[in-house]
């Protein structure tokens, strides 16, 4: 692997020419903050272009939520990636909404504002059209609706991660199908409506992740291999079928509307996980603003104090990992947040 930092547009040239192996070229203010490059291995390292990320926001033209949010994205730091950004639109966007949107600049890579034209069905529809997953294994689909907003170290994370699950001998058998950027405070899909969860008493340290088998839907990147199976899946559901038995004692059974209670479905009778930091104080890499939409109307101190926590804003989340390779020691839960079951390889045969 070729690692060069503040390259000029004609080196860069020069070594893609005569160079096919894996190239990272950050700037000098991405670079700075790769602290964390000196935990990843050289086999790692050499699959650095095959873990590969693309952007897709789903929003309403909620336009100060949008605007906070295109402006986080815009502000990280993407350690000289092409990252490709799209924004889908549901129909009868304002105009205030497509000018903005006309007189954004990404120069990440290329962004394209995809706008609907017949109303979708709601965000059972909405959210998982939106998400364009195509790649291979080790590309994701990273998903924001528009009140979400990131950490300028959001990809970051998400490139550790990703990097760091290519040499995880277990990712298949534990069936790992998403990296989360936020950290949960309350569990919402046990009998009770909401629970506060608490790490500690689940041995969950400061520092460390875990597995969870709900999905994140405040900030999560998807696996394109899992995603391509959850589409058929929702398209089957959209019919009115089902394919499982409801799950049981859990409160997400009753929602309507949620594209989430499907891959919640998923990950409880297939096991699917969700790779999910714990930092001090929650601090994370997205967090939901929660602004009004089809299940937020209003909010209260309460509904803060569980939802929104703070987010990171320098590389100090590097320093307080327990662990720099962060699957040695690795804790999974169901859905109900009690220790998950170990699942047989077996069961599977090292398939999805």
């Amino acid at each position: 692997a070729i690692i060069c930092v503040a390259c000029s547009d004609w080196l860069r040239a020069a070594i893609r020419r005569d160079y096919d192996g894996a190239f990272i070229a950050p700037s000098a203010e991405d670079y700075q903050q790769m602290v964390w490059l000196e935990s990843i291995s050289h086999s790692e390292l050499l699959v650095w272009d095959k873990v590969s990320f693309t952007i897709s926001v789903i929003s309403t033209c909620r336009m100060d939520s949008l605007r906070k949010l295109l402006s986080s994205l815009a502000s990280s730091f993407f350690l000289g990636d092409r990252v490709d950004l799209y924004v889908s639109l549901d129909t009868s966007p304002t105009q205030e909404c497509l000018d903005f949107l006309s007189s954004f600049e990404w120069l990440q890579g290329s962004f394209q504002v995809r706008r609907r034209i017949r109303a979708s069905g709601g965000p059972e529809v909405a959210v998982p059209e939106g998400l364009g997953v195509n790649g291979g294994d080790g590309h994701y689909g990273v998903l924001l609706e528009d009140d979400i907003l990131v950490s300028d170290q959001f990809y970051s994370w998400l490139k550790f991660v990703g990097l760091q699950l290519t040499s995880y001998p277990r990712a298949r058998s534990r069936r790992i199908f998403s990296i989360s950027l936020y950290t949960p405070r309350v569990l919402e899909t046990g009998k009770e409506r909401r629970t506060w969860i608490d790490y500690q008493t689940s041995d969950v340290t400061s520092g460390t992740v875990f597995l969870f088998e709900v999905p994140c839907s405040w900030g999560s990147a998807f696996s394109s291999t899992y995603w391509s199976k959850a589409l058929s899946y929702f398209e089957v559901r959209l019919t009115g079928t089902e394919i499982y038995q409801t799950v049981r004692d859990s409160k997400a059974s009753t929602w309507k509307g949620s594209w989430k209670k499907w891959l919640i479905e998923l990950g409880y009778h297939l096991h699917w996980t969700t790779v999910y930091p714990v930092f001090q104080g929650e601090t994370s890499f997205s967090t939901n603003t929660l602004q009004d939409g089809k299940h937020m109307v209003g909010r209260s101190a309460l509904d803060i104090d569980m939802f929104m926590v703070p987010l990171f804003t320098n590389n100090s989340w590097y320093s307080q990992l327990k662990d720099k390779r962060l699957f040695q020691q690795l804790r999974g839960f169901d859905l109900y947040f009690s220790p998950q079951k170990e699942i047989l390889s077996e069961m599977t045969g090292g398939s999805v």
